[in-house]
């Protein structure tokens, strides 16, 4: 065990070494990420990252720490990394740059678990996932594509409560004031953040793949929701009370209101889908289960980190 733990030191001294060869590019991708509004939730995240993996080290079983590969898995990945770390410096990406330190994070956390025992080791290595952000603009064109439906629903719902109105596009008008949707949408309390509390909350929480997917599936109809929530109170405040939420403090203060409400949301669905989605005991009632039922448990069941925390 000693003997162990000593090869996994020197394994993780190699990592932090090589590690010193991103921090040009990642100073660059975190200084291009905080200028983007929907993506300056990211020191959360990582914090969230570094509080699971210290808090739950020497939390798993010791045969789950056995199982963890070989050098040759360590050499491999060490070498993935350095190439694509290469390849970023000769393309100036920052973007790769932090793919390929993700990766070698990556291959930090598996020797971690290997040495001392980590709980949900892979799960905390997607969270790392969040400060990536999707390539070729998909991400812009997601957060679009909600304001879109966010606009359309808030006009129905601003029609519902008698409010005065024009949407155009993403503009919401009314009789002496225009409103943009894409500002009302943005910021750090935005479709990102959420998505961000939905992955770190399954994680926190240990689900199992299936639930995983399920929530962070369901945080951008989340999202949606809170937008439909600030665009109708901002246009209704307006019309009828001669308010302005759309700025400063008042919007601020909205923003995160709204937020967490939605996150109450969040964990709602959350302890709904742990019921829908838990064991079926069938031994009070059946001799022995049936295909479903056994299929069932088993997808249930597939990832599950509280299921190592009781072996």
């Amino acid at each position: 065990m000693i003997k162990a733990a000593s090869e996994n030191g020197k394994a993780l001294t190699l990592v932090c070494l090589l590690t010193l060869g991103y921090v040009p590019l990642l100073t660059l991708h975190f200084w291009q990420l905080w200028r983007q509004p929907q993506y300056q939730y990211f020191p959360f995240v990582a914090a969230a990252a570094v509080f699971l993996t210290w808090n739950r080290i020497g939390t798993s079983s010791t045969e789950e720490r056995q199982e963890l590969g070989s050098k040759i898995d360590l050499y491999l990945g060490l070498s993935f990394a350095w190439i694509t770390l290469a390849i970023a410096t000769f393309l100036l990406s920052p973007w790769f740059a932090m793919f390929s330190f993700i990766f070698l994070l990556g291959i930090a956390i598996r020797y971690i678990k290997r040495a001392y025992g980590l709980t949900n080791a892979f799960g905390i290595w997607l969270t790392l996932w969040l400060l990536l952000p999707l390539p070729l603009t998909y991400d812009q064109k997601l957060v679009q594509w909600l304001q879109s439906l966010s606009s359309q629903f808030s006009s129905q719902w601003l029609d519902m409560c008698g409010v005065l109105h024009v949407m155009s596009g993403n503009v919401l008008r009314t009789a002496d004031k225009q409103f943009f949707v894409d500002e009302a949408c943005s910021g750090i309390i935005s479709v990102m953040s959420i998505i961000a509390c939905a992955t770190i909350l399954s994680v926190y929480k240990n689900r199992a793949y299936l639930h995983f997917v399920l929530n962070v599936v369901m945080a951008p109809a989340w999202a949606m929701t809170m937008n439909i929530g600030r665009i109708t109170l901002i246009g209704i405040s307006h019309y009828y009370f001669g308010w302005d939420l759309s700025t400063g403090l008042a919007h601020d203060l909205l923003g995160l209101a709204l937020f967490l409400c939605t996150f109450g949301l969040l964990v709602s669905a959350d302890c709904a889908t742990e019921v829908a989605l838990a064991h079926i005991e069938w031994h009070q009632v059946l001799d022995r289960p049936g295909v479903l039922v056994r299929g069932f448990n088993r997808l249930v069941s597939v990832g599950d980190p509280r299921k190592a925390l009781e072996e």
